[in-house]
């Protein structure tokens, strides 16, 4: 094995997260394409996402939302525009560090990613199709849905994020024209178009790793010894509980993603998940916390982790 065990524990762990061991698939094509363009018509719209770096043509406008998911130790945080008619029109996308340059991983992303759709959907793959969207790999798949007629998914996987659109039958299928696989579904696919991401509301951790990808590559060989960093700090202030949370009765769990320095000393951090009156609080004692020193394999190294601060 020519890989590291960092990019192993990742893609494995990764698979394990977004993926279910028991799926039944078949396939009836395999093959590499181009993704062709769709233009608007007067059934869609362009809307761009300059935050989450892309275009797509909805039928109207899309609701946002927000979740986390696991990913190896790590907990990111998914966005996803939905659009609900007759059937279900939707785009996500995580952040994930990856070596990108090694097509073995992204291929385990891509068969992560396919699993878990079949899962999500309780579908069968009827096709799947190799394509590219700017040198960026990608799948288009035909999943049938019992009861419900055809799905059709697209999942990309560029250098740092991960992109899946799928557009659902909302009713039974009485016959084809209720397909999903529609003329109307596959130009929704197909108008997805990858734009520069703007990183003006990135969060100090985002930034960081932006800037330092070696780390988001590196962070996960490092043994962190569970999810949460807690335990491994050698001070950990206590957040102070802000008046007005407070006044209101606020309460919940603060999870802040951290990076760490050699010396265990705490050089960037953002909130990931919480009450939102309760985060700039947890991020300022997350900033004054010092850890135990990490080392791999004798050299010191920084870590990249989480801690979590309960407001009761």
């Amino acid at each position: 094995m020519a890989y590291k065990n960092t990019h192993w524990k990742l893609v494995s762990v990764a698979l394990i997260t977004i993926a279910l061991s028991h799926v039944n698939y078949g396939y009836d094509y395999f093959r590499s394409k181009p993704l062709p363009l769709a233009k608007a018509t007067d059934s869609q719209e362009e809307f761009s996402f300059p935050e989450g770096g892309f275009s797509i043509l909805f039928p109207k406008k899309p609701t946002a939302s927000f979740s986390t998911t696991k990913v190896d130790d790590t907990i990111v945080k998914v966005h996803t525009y939905t659009v609900r008619e007759r059937n279900t029109y939707e785009i996500s996308y995580f952040d994930l560090p990856h070596n990108s340059d090694d097509p073995k991983i992204t291929a385990y992303l891509l068969v992560g990613l396919r699993n878990y759709i079949l899962s999500k959907l309780k579908g069968t793959l009827i096709t799947e199709a190799s394509i590219w969207l700017d040198n960026n790999e990608g799948r288009i798949l035909e999943i049938s849905i019992p009861k419900r007629g055809i799905a059709k998914a697209m999942i990309i996987v560029t250098h740092t994020r991960l992109y899946r659109v799928t557009v659902v039958p909302e009713r039974s299928a009485e016959n084809a024209s209720n397909d999903a696989a529609s003329s109307d579904a596959s130009r929704f696919l197909k108008s997805v178009k990858l734009l520069a991401i703007d990183t003006s509301g990135e969060g100090e951790v985002e930034a960081y790793l932006r800037k330092n990808p070696e780390l988001a590559k590196g962070a996960f060989a490092v043994d962190s010894g569970g999810t949460f960093l807690n335990a491994r700090a050698l001070d950990l202030p206590i957040p102070d509980y802000p008046e007005p949370a407070r006044m209101a009765r606020v309460k919940g769990t603060v999870i802040v993603k951290i990076v760490i320095d050699e010396q265990g000393n705490v050089i960037a951090a953002q909130a990931i998940a919480g009450p939102p009156s309760l985060q700039s609080s947890a991020v300022k004692a997350a900033r004054r916390a010092r850890f135990t020193p990490t080392a791999n394999h004798g050299t010191p190294v920084k870590v990249l982790g989480q801690v979590m601060y309960n407001f009761l």
